[in-house]
């Protein structure tokens, strides 16, 4: 019987599928379906990477061999169990490892034995999967001894802050303190334990930050980082009439100015503004340091550490000395 050839669709030959063919590929794909049961039903040997996660390993220890992150196990299982593993995230399948209790000072080594990893391997694969062996079979475990001393930390960090902006308050972190373990003639000449340089820049809003110890040679810190809080707000220029006051003049002496006050002008955080007054200023004249002139210089203080950019008008001053 002659079959037809469609050529519709652009030009496009397309070939009908004979009745007879569509039932041979449905048996085909049934056949593979319950053969592919078939041997998922039955066990088979295969290779899987099974990670190792230790844990609870004393501070005042360090380790000086390198362990092993993966253990390579040859398990015979059911095909569906090792299907289940294929898909499995590549770490999803770990042993945990407890060093706790392990290290002894009199000692610089211990093992992890082949009967400890298998009954962990065990506990973390299949019911129905057979060990047959692994790799590595036992773990060396070398260490030594670390000594611990605490020592005052050191913010290395720099903050600049964006136009019309200012420090709410000094920047704070914490701990100031840290415990720091290496060996003894190392520690011995460490006296403060210095953060990782930071510099922040266009700063316009307030933030807390980690920031990590620098880096040292057989060091380590416990704390691993210190939490940084940078306050900041805008700002606004306020001013105050102070009055001028004498320094160095000598008994039985007065001192009069012209003016008599200045005005000071300066930055401070809108939180901040209602809180600054002329009596947290001083301005002093002082006339032992000058010259032959009756003109000195006025030097401003205060002791406001949220006050920034102190603007003086005059910042000199006539004056004449007087007998009380």
């Amino acid at each position: 019987m002659e079959q037809r050839i469609n050529t519709e669709n652009n030009g496009k030959i397309r070939i009908p599928l004979s009745r007879n063919v569509l039932i041979f590929l449905v048996f085909v794909g049934i056949s593979t379906f319950f053969w592919f049961l078939f041997v998922l039903s039955h066990k088979h040997t295969v290779d899987i990477t099974v990670k190792i996660e230790y844990q609870n390993q004393p501070k005042s220890y360090v380790l000086t061999t390198s362990l092993p992150e993966y253990v390579t196990v040859s398990v015979n299982d059911l095909g569906f169990n090792e299907l289940s593993n294929f898909w499995r995230k590549e770490d999803s399948l770990a042993i945990k490892i407890d060093l706790a209790g392990r290290f002894d000072s009199t000692s610089t080594h211990f093992g992890i034995q082949q009967s400890e990893l298998h009954k962990s391997l065990a506990a973390a694969l299949p019911s129905t999967a057979d060990i047959k062996q692994f790799y590595p079979k036992e773990i060396n475990v070398g260490y030594k001894r670390l000594y611990q001393k605490k020592v005052p930390v050191k913010l290395m960090c720099s903050v600049n802050l964006s136009r019309q902006f200012t420090l709410k308050s000094p920047v704070r972190f914490s701990p100031d303190t840290v415990s720091i373990f290496g060996p003894k003639d190392v520690i011995a000449n460490i006296n403060e334990m210095k953060t990782t340089n930071v510099r922040l820049n266009n700063v316009d809003k307030s933030q807390n930050i980690s920031v990590e110890f620098a880096k040292h040679a057989h060091i380590t810190t416990d704390p691993k980082t210190v939490s940084v809080s940078i306050d900041v707000e805008q700002f606004t220029e306020k001013s105050v009439t102070v009055p001028i006051q004498a320094l160095n003049i000598q008994n039985g002496k007065r001192l009069r100015t012209f003016p008599s006050e200045v005005t000071l002008t300066f930055n401070v955080g809108l939180s901040r503004y209602k809180q600054v007054t002329a009596a947290d200023f001083e301005v002093f004249a002082d006339v032992a340091s000058n010259d032959s002139s009756n003109i000195c210089i006025l030097r401003e203080s205060h002791k406001l550490p949220f006050v920034s950019s102190v603007r003086m008008t005059p910042d000199r001053a006539e004056y004449i000395i007087e007998d009380k």
